[in-house]
């Protein structure tokens, strides 16, 4: 019992020259005392694990942490993954968890670990990793820990970065908000055209100044991790054309802060978040295949999945009759289109009015390609000789025909 006391004793000595002589402050002092921020890579232990399912509100997890890093403790509040991990016996008392973008909750004036009321950290997921048991405690030399896009979650929360290679890059989209709550979504060259009629129209009424527009930019890239195994879409929000110049495909890049983004149609995308930052960074793209014009005769040979880029003659079109269920495969259309009559039809499809025309054309090869343009704003028309873009393209073979659906 003396030797366990001596030992205890010796223990606290030791901890009150470095920390009080010396003045070596640990992680958690120098995150409680706000000397320091807590999104930087560091390794902590777990405690202990609280259950408190009859005080915690339904959409928050039951469960708190009690995380060390082996002078002070901290609590944590954790998602619904990291609580799964526990009831899985993934994470237990014991374990050590490699936390890298962490939050500060709670009271927001500098406070001493002994006597920190409400003070707590937010981690999720997306931001935690297991360490082994032989790492050491606090903040770790590497400040930042990048995850593959197949360790991202949908249910994780924020993730701190990632490293990807651009593989396709579409068209960029505004988004524009009217007063009565609805959104109206157009094209560049419709954007700019809005843009050029609200200024023709404060000239014509002399007005001094127009109606303010709330309008937003964004664009949509494929990526892929650094091995190119791993494939997900990002949304770029709150674009412009500088950053859509900078982002190119086959370009490897560090892109920090991106949040999951769940839609019914792609229930695996990444989106941008105003702490956003990209890193351009050197190396060699793996699995990237650069753009090249395809041949109609080509297309039936094409891999499911992939973009390809035309260019056609349009020779007829006609109206869409029904919808047929078929083998589809993505394609990304930036075709030189030439159009010599428009019959577009309206129809409405998950309560949002689509445009719909069909198109029947060919290219050098001879080949009949039958094209379905899905436009949410509005039909086509007096595009003679101009150029099109489309994007998500749907390739299907029937009678002899094929089939390119683009959306």
């Amino acid at each position: 019992m003396e030797k366990k006391e001596h030992g205890l004793i010796l223990s606290w000595f030791c901890r009150y020259e470095r920390e009080i002589n010396q003045g070596e402050r640990s992680a958690l002092k120098r995150i409680y005392e706000q000397d320091d921020v807590p999104v930087k890579h560091m390794v902590l232990a777990v405690a202990d694990i609280i259950f408190d399912a009859l005080t915690t509100p339904a959409d928050k997890s039951h469960v708190r942490l009690v995380l060390t890093d082996g002078w002070y403790e901290i609590p944590a509040s954790i998602d619904h993954r990291m609580e799964r991990a526990i009831s899985r016996r993934k994470i237990a008392i014991g374990s050590k968890l490699s936390i890298c973008g962490a939050q500060l909750i709670g009271e927001r004036e500098p406070q001493s670990p002994l006597g920190a009321r409400g003070t707590a950290l937010s981690i999720s997921a997306n931001r935690c990793l297991p360490a082994t048991w032989y790492c050491k405690l606090g903040y770790q030399p590497r400040s930042i820990v990048l995850r593959s896009l197949s360790s991202v979650y949908n249910d994780g929360g924020l993730v701190r970065g990632i490293d990807i290679v651009v593989h396709r890059k579409y068209p960029m989209k505004y988004r524009e908000t009217l007063t009565d709550g609805t959104t109206m979504i157009r094209t560049e060259r419709e954007e700019y055209e809005t843009r050029r009629q609200a200024l023709l129209s404060q000239q014509q009424q002399q007005r001094e100044s127009v109606e303010e527009r709330n309008v937003s930019a964004y664009f949509r890239a494929i990526v892929a991790d650094t091995q190119g195994q791993t494939k997900r879409s990002l949304l770029v929000s709150d674009a412009n054309d500088i950053l859509y110049r900078d982002i190119r495909e086959g370009a490897r890049y560090k892109v920090y802060f991106v949040m999951p983004f769940v839609t019914p149609r792609n229930p695996t995308e990444l989106k941008t978040t105003r702490l956003t930052r990209w890193e351009p960074c050197a190396g060699n793209p793996v699995g990237y295949t650069p753009r090249k014009v395809m041949l109609c005769k080509d297309l039936i040979h094409g891999e499911m999945s992939s973009d390809i880029d035309v260019a056609v003659l349009v020779i007829r079109t006609s109206l869409r009759k029904k919808r047929n269920t078929m083998r589809k495969v993505n394609i990304c259309v930036c075709a030189y289109i030439y159009v010599d009559a428009s019959t577009p039809v309206r129809i409405r499809r998950s309560r949002q009015v689509v445009w719909e025309q069909r198109l029947l054309v060919c290219d050098s090869s001879r080949q009949l390609c039958y094209i379905v343009l899905m436009i949410p704003v509005r039909a086509l028309t007096n595009v003679q000789n101009q150029v099109i873009k489309n994007g998500r393209t749907v390739c299907t073979l029937k009678n002899g025909l094929l089939k390119r659906t683009c959306g």
